[in-house]
């Protein structure tokens, strides 16, 4: 039998995911408390530690965030922090929320808007109306520590109050959020935001489980890896599936590629399998992905391949993207250069742009090849440089520089050029 210590690190990590069978996990209970109106506080007001925080801000001085959480119902001074607006006009939603300074059991909150007499305020009332600027419609949510959840009673459609209040059954939050879906003007405008509650009592874990111990290996490992299809060379190397672990490109045994990992069927042969690997030489580095299919035969089993080739740093060389079609071998279908140059069907290089040597079209013209789902070609660009469009009636369409007249160029069936205005441009 041989001995456990000379199996690699990474397998005993494995083998560890294999056989433990138990986790720890430490559950934190949250009681929830009825506030008692004594104790209740405005724990989203910035006096008592809230911070808000909104999407968007029409101008953080005149109309900052801060101001819904400042006490002022009123929303005295407004237009010069007075209250806060959105900076995206006509869209919606628009958010803000308002985090705690701690974590809190909480049974209302207060929402209020802009009054129609914004330049004299007064104390909002719960019957209070507006008929100018307010919000109209509105989510409020709350945050537990992991998920943002809805408050029971909390969407609102077609709102005509300054003041709304929601009440509850209390509720653990670390934060609050208003979700602003509509109103009166083209922006979303809010005065205060308040939430009322108590602190939350305190946590206490439930007691941690006792992980189960790890069982002792015994008996012959290498047969018990081979029950599970897992299988070494001399070297150490692993392979699933297959009693060969190392491969080079012609599916033969070796290692002068490096250290791979395969994965294969039980009868050699007959099932594909991947090759993880690359050379080792420093200056020389290669990833390498491949896909192999033994069953192809031919000099080089490969199906498909990427490569990494790089030079002494790292991003300093090319990847390559291989297909074999027939048992020709491994065909580079894409390249692309350290310096983010594309070549498809050809070898990129630094400096150079995109090339595309044709497979789509005719092949004797190494053309780029745009075709349609019935593999007609739309447009069609020459190995001599020859454009042509083939799709009958289409021709080139010419855009004005401020991009809202166009003209399309075609030919007519007895070879006249005719430009055509377009309705819309493209």
């Amino acid at each position: 039998m041989k001995s456990f210590s000379k199996y690699p690190f990474a397998l005993i990590a494995l083998l560890t995911v294999f056989t433990s069978t138990w986790y720890a996990k430490t559950t934190w209970s949250n009681p929830v408390v009825s506030p008692s109106a004594d104790d209740r506080i405005n724990v989203a007001a910035a006096a008592n530690g809230g911070v808000a925080v909104a999407s968007t801000t029409l101008d953080d001085q005149n109309f900052p965030a801060s101001a819904v959480i400042d006490g002022d119902r009123k929303g005295l001074s407004w237009g010069a922090g007075g209250g806060w607006a959105d900076n995206t006009p006509g869209a919606f939603p628009d958010t803000v929320d308002v985090e705690f300074a701690d974590v809190y059991a909480i049974d209302e909150i207060d929402v209020v808007t802009v009054q129609d007499t914004w330049w004299n305020p007064v104390e909002p009332t719960d019957t209070m109306t507006f008929f100018n600027n307010g919000i109209t419609g509105f989510e409020l949510q709350y945050f537990d520590g992991r998920n943002w959840l809805p408050i029971p009673g909390g969407s609102v459609t077609g709102n005509g109050k300054v003041l709304r209040k929601f009440t509850f059954s209390p509720v653990v939050a670390e934060k609050v959020r208003i979700q602003i879906n509509a109103g009166r003007s083209t922006y979303s405008m809010l005065v205060e935001l308040e939430a009322y509650g108590v602190p939350a009592e305190a946590p206490s874990p439930s007691p941690t489980p006792t992980p189960s111990p790890l069982p002792t290996p015994s008996g012959d490992i290498d047969a018990a890896f081979a029950e599970r299809d897992i299988f070494f060379d001399v070297n150490n190397n692993i392979g699933f599936g297959t009693a060969e672990p190392i491969f080079n490109d012609d599916g033969t045994t070796g290692a002068f590629v490096g250290k791979w990992f395969a994965i294969d069927s039980k009868l050699p042969g007959s099932a594909a399998y991947l090759g993880l690997g690359g050379n080792t030489n420093v200056n020389d580095r290669v990833g390498a992905l491949n896909f192999y299919n033994l069953a192809m035969g031919g000099a080089d089993h490969r199906t498909a391949a990427i490569f990494s080739f790089n030079g002494s740093k790292l991003g300093t060389g090319t990847l390559d993207f291989f297909t074999s079609p027939n048992f020709i071998g491994p065909v580079r279908r894409m390249q692309i250069a350290p310096t983010g140059e594309i070549g498809i069907n050809h070898a990129a290089a630094a400096g150079t742009m995109l090339q595309v040597m044709g497979r789509t079209a005719d092949a004797s013209t190494n053309a780029l090849g745009v075709l349609n789902a019935s593999d007609h070609p739309l447009l069609t660009v020459r190995n001599d440089g020859q454009v042509s469009v083939g799709q009958p009636g289409q021709g080139i369409v010419l855009k004005s520089p401020n991009g809202q007249v166009c003209r399309k160029l075609t030919i007519d069936d007895a070879g006249n050029l005719v430009l055509k205005v377009m309705a819309t441009c493209p």
